[in-house]
């Protein structure tokens, strides 16, 4: 065999047999009701299947450290064995999953997370209480805790957390564990808020259609005052005779601010946005 065809075989792996599902009238029954239940199951069935794959990416995770050979470099700038074997797991899962890495690598950490650090949680995806959105919740909001809270209060948050994860929409749930987390957290609101600072950042994203995503990440009092700005000059906009909705009205304000205003700072003052329009 040519190490061409094996390098093939590496980036191809095979797949298991897919299950064999049933025609939709098979599974068709007397009431709706019957129906909602069937979908409920199943939804059970695939919170179990996202636990088995978690405990085989950290199974996966646990076996390549094992085998990564220790590195002797004394370059400091060098990777460890540890970080290597991270590396190569997250690109040939990667490759397998047809993931991108950034993706695969927060797969990676969520599994280690349930198997590790949260067992009553993976046990509650386990057995279908949770879905797995819930489970990357439970793991997002605990991890938030930081490292020098110890291993007994991450429990005591995570049993917290467990009991409301099954009664709300993960929306309503995220809600409630910011609060919880608040309470829980050993810092101060100040010390975190000055340390989350460092991370405000602005991200574009193209959309279809000739569209595109400007998402921004600021502190919470310039972010609810400038869409409070957006709001109110949109409402003063709005009249009888004005076709576009509020939500138009923010978004025209905003992008007219963004690219034609001037900030307190005088950035803005000799500048002026140029768009480019590409027609296939």
């Amino acid at each position: 065999m040519t190490l061409e065809h094996q390098s093939d075989e590496r980036a191809k792996p095979e797949r298991p047999p897919l299950l064999r599902v049933p025609a939709l009238s098979g599974m068709m029954a007397d009431t709706f009701d019957s129906l909602l239940n069937a979908v409920v199951h199943l939804d059970g069935m695939i919170s179990q299947i996202t636990a088995l794959r978690a405990l085989a990416i950290d199974q996966a995770r646990l076996w390549s450290e094992t085998h990564e050979q220790v590195t002797t470099s004394r370059d400091p700038l060098a990777w460890d064995s540890r970080t290597i074997a991270r590396k190569v797991l997250v690109s040939e899962l990667a490759c397998a999953l047809r993931l991108p890495e950034r993706t695969t690598e927060n797969l990676v950490a969520t599994s280690e997370a349930l198997l590790q650090d949260l067992p009553d949680t993976f046990q509650a995806l386990h057995s279908g209480d949770i879905s797995y959105r819930y489970a990357q919740s439970v793991v997002d909001h605990v991890s938030s805790l930081g490292t020098g809270v110890m291993d007994a209060d991450r429990t005591d948050f995570e049993a917290q957390l467990l009991p409301l994860a099954g009664r709300m929409s993960v929306a309503k749930f995220d809600r409630a564990a910011r609060r919880l987390r608040e309470k829980a957290h050993p810092e101060s609101i100040c010390a975190r808020h000055q340390r989350a600072l460092d991370d405000r950042h602005v991200i574009l994203s193209p959309d279809h259609d000739g569209m595109a995503w400007l998402s921004m990440l600021l502190s919470a009092p310039v972010a609810f005052a400038a869409y409070d700005r957006l709001c109110a000059e949109g409402k003063d906009l709005q009249s009888a005779n004005e076709p576009r909705t509020l939500a138009q009205l923010r978004a025209d304000i905003a992008g007219r601010l963004l690219t034609d205003g001037v900030t307190a700072d005088g950035v803005g003052v000799s500048a002026r946005a140029t768009v480019f329009v590409t027609i296939p």
